[in-house]
């Protein structure tokens, strides 16, 4: 453990000094831990209390430190580790002699909360007796002891003798109950002599359990010993024992003399209550599935697909939104995740015995598309269903394909594409001759969500009538159709003809809307002879646009023709269409006879809905600045300092809490951008017409250094920082709260409130919401 004893440094922001402790290992300054070394050191101190500041990998520190038998159990420990949200991974043990093993040997009091445990590839938990992930054993006379928010994810717990559990191996605690609360172990295989449990080995002492499952295989070695799902067995008559809530989605349970679902072995019956727990109806007990109630040591059957619904955990009562514990699945994996805990540390593969079995292409289980031909095949099947994987780059398959016209566009499509959060970059068309171009020609249902589209220099999206970004065209009679989160990026839009929209040239739907949700395009060019905009090019059927922005120049080459920074015209009087919450952020738009901030045409008023949109009041509408309010085609002016800030946007209702849409800003660009996407892949550079000045606060003038965004709800983005240099977050009180080296700060763990952040003798004020 470094010296955390009052070490001390100082911070000069306005002449203030303020004293930074490192920590002292109290309740309210606990020590911070970073790496594999300072978390060994909790063996030295174990009566004070600690906190992750970030995910910590054994791997390398083990093979160096204990190759052959792994991590040391701690012994002892009666303080409390928050893991503040983070996991420790490549953990082991191989100790095959040794009683009370697992991260903790023993605990006598105190808690262990929101902590990921991850087992290294091939490797386990090996002791002897009284064997768990997290705790060996909570000895007799103890203090309370809480074991809350959790997981253990991969290999095996094994007990050579008696007492292995997934989380706890065994407890013999005094006067005082040992809870373990809202935790979970996934394919983790148990395995003891006596008493093999999913979560708990053997309750000898007082122990509630709640709101937990587990997955994986659970084993007696001693075939009639007692084995269960959540709890191997209760083994003292004079104590108290629960397990409520609680559902067992083990693969199989195995003892050929006492095996439960839920618990295998009760010694008291009168002390065990067993309450609202729920089991696979699929788990084999002894090579036999077979059925229970709520309150019996079995529990209440639930089919396959009840296990895969957020309804099944609901009924148990656990506690899922906003300020919720749990969250439904993780990539494929179709289980309750903890909320406050790395989501990309918990599983994302399905166990199979719980895996429905789903018809490929299918909405439940889409075609995955990594490569670009994987992505061009689309068009050979395109009423199905579809998700990126990864990000894809066109450049090369395009020059061996096409390199003359670029991407033949799909159409047809009615299924639906899941970009999951990547783009596809190096796409361009040039087919001037073709109507409906795009990357999807035309689609006629479905939805496209999440993708963003990348357009490289010097290249364009060039056709005849009907030209989009994304899609070209929607005909006349279809299904509904969604293109939601979704980005363009860059380049040149062009329809020789009619109709040419970034995001979708034209809609001609008949009795359904077609919605286009929080999307944007950025520094994209858009030219068409008619019907131009920066957004939507002509919606001749209905349309929803909300929670839109554009910024490129929007232009119609036959002057007495529409130009709009969102939509270019609604042009039926029988339909409608409604534009809202959007703001026009383009440098210009031109059309000398029918040009608007907002829509450039509107064929039939009553028809049209425009409200609460906004637009750059320096657009230059035809060579000059107009005015406008929030229920016309102009949208309410605002200030080059109003659409940098993040107020202006929430203000039109945009999503920028921490389960959100938008956040703002990366690099230098000052604007929404969308949340689910890779920042490196969205703008870094803000439009020349929406440039105004920068504010910086520091001891020292260093023009390269960029910390962004200043008002955040987590994330923070430091650029051209030294890779060895340290980052120091502080509260205004001078606590220092964070340090780091690494360039992305996550600070949703902390409260909200301002903080000042030192990097390389800058000081950066951050306001976290």
């Amino acid at each position: 453990m470094k010296n955390y004893l009052f070490l001390l440094a100082f911070l000069f922001v306005s002449a203030t000094v303020f004293a930074v402790p490192q920590g002292d290992g109290s309740v309210d300054n606990p020590y911070l831990l970073t790496d594999a070394s300072e978390l060994n050191e909790i063996r030295n101190h174990p009566d004070a209390h600690y906190r992750l500041m970030n995910d910590i990998d054994l791997g390398d520190w083990l093979a160096e430190n204990s190759p052959e038998e792994g991590w040391e159990p701690i012994n002892g420990f009666t303080g409390s580790l928050d893991g503040n949200g983070f996991a420790v991974s490549g953990f082991w043990i191989n100790r095959p002699s040794t009683d009370k093993v697992g991260l903790f040997g023993s605990i006598s009091g105190g808690t262990i909360k929101r902590l990921g445990l991850l087992m290294a590839d091939g490797k386990g938990v090996v002791g002897n007796n009284n064997v768990g992930a997290f705790v060996g054993h909570t000895p007799y006379s103890t203090s309370a002891i809480t074991i809350e928010e959790c997981f253990v994810s991969g290999g095996t717990v094994e007990a050579k003798g008696s007492a292995a559990g997934g989380i706890l191996g065994y407890t013999s605690t005094n006067s005082v109950v040992l809870n373990i609360v809202n935790c979970y172990v996934a394919g983790t295989m148990v395995i003891g002599a006596d008493g093999a449990g999913g979560i708990v080995g053997t309750a000898y002492r007082s122990i509630n359990v709640e709101n937990c499952y587990s997955t994986g295989l659970v084993k007696s070695a001693n075939n009639d010993k007692s084995a269960g799902g959540i709890v191997g067995g209760t083994n003292d008559q004079s104590d108290a024992y629960t397990v409520k809530n609680c559902i067992a989605l083990n693969s199989e349970i195995q003892s050929s003399k006492s095996a439960g679902r839920i618990v295998g072995w009760i010694k008291s019956a009168d002390k065990t209550v067993l309450s609202n727990n729920y089991a696979f109806a699929g788990t084999l007990v002894d090579g036999s599935m077979i059925s229970g109630e709520l309150t019996d040591s079995n529990g209440l059957n639930k089919s396959k697909e009840e296990v895969n619904e957020q309804a099944t955990y609901e009924s148990l009562g656990w506690s899922f939104g906003e300020e919720g514990v749990w969250t439904m699945g993780n990539g494929e994996y179709a289980l309750p995740v903890l909320k406050n805990v790395s989501i990309e540390k918990q599983p994302i593969v399905m166990p199979e015995h719980l895996e429905i079995e789903k018809e490929l292409g299918s909405v439940d289980n889409p075609y995955l598309v990594t490569t670009a031909s994987e992505l061009n095949d689309i068009r050979n099947n395109p009423a199905a269903h579809y998700r990126l994987m990864n990000d894809i780059d066109l450049t090369d398959w395009l020059a061996e394909n096409s390199s003359e016209e670029g991407w033949e566009p799909i159409n047809d499509f009615t299924g639906s594409l899941d970009g999951n959060g990547f783009t596809i970059s190096g796409f361009w068309i040039n087919r001037p001759s073709t109507d409906k171009v795009g990357l999807f020609g035309s689609i006629s249902g479905g939805t496209i969500k999440r993708l963003g589209l990348l357009i490289p220099d010097g290249k364009s999206i060039v056709g005849n009538n009907y030209v989009g970004g994304i899609v070209g065209h929607t005909p006349y009679t279809t299904s509904a159709i969604s293109i939601e989160e979704c980005f363009v990026f860059g380049g040149t839009i062009e329809a020789k003809a009619t109709a040419v929209g970034a995001i979708l040239a034209y809609t001609s739907t008949n009795s359904v809307t077609v919605n286009i949700r929080n999307c944007y395009v950025a520094g994209t060019t858009v030219i068409g002879a008619d019907g131009a905009g920066g957004v939507t090019g002509t919606a001749y059927r209905s349309i929803n646009i909300e929670n839109c922005y554009s910024t490129g120049i929007v232009k119609s080459t036959n002057d007495d023709k529409s130009a709009g920074g969102i939509i270019g015209g609604v042009n039926d009087q029988g339909k409608e269409y409604i534009v809202k919450n959007c703001i026009a952020l383009n440098s210009d738009i031109q059309s000398s006879k029918s040009a608007g901030r907002i829509v450039g045409w509107v064929k039939t008023a009553d028809k049209t809905t425009l409200s609460n949109n906004y637009a750059f009041d320096g657009i230059l509408v035809d060579g000059v600045t107009v005015s406008g309010v929030d229920t016309d085609n102009n949208g309410l002016g605002k200030s080059r300092e109003e659409v940098s800030d993040q107020a202006t946007y929430e203000s039109l209702g945009w999503d920028f809490s921490e389960e959100g849409v938008w956040t703002m800003g990366n690099g230098e660009y000052a604007l929404p951008v969308l949340k689910n996407f890779s920042m490196d892949k969205q703008p870094i550079a803000m439009p020349e017409h929406l440039k105004g000045p920068s504010v910086q606060i520091g001891e020292k003038e260093s023009p390269a250094l960029l910390v962004y965004p200043t008002v955040t709800n987590g994330m923070v983005f430091i650029d051209n920082k030294a890779a060895s240099s340290m980052v120091f977050v502080y509260d205004l009180s001078g606590n220092m709260v964070m340090q780091s080296d690494a360039s992305a700060l996550n600070l949703y763990p902390l409260s909200d409130g301002i903080y000042l952040i030192k990097v390389e003798g800058t000081v950066v004020k951050v306001q976290k919401d």
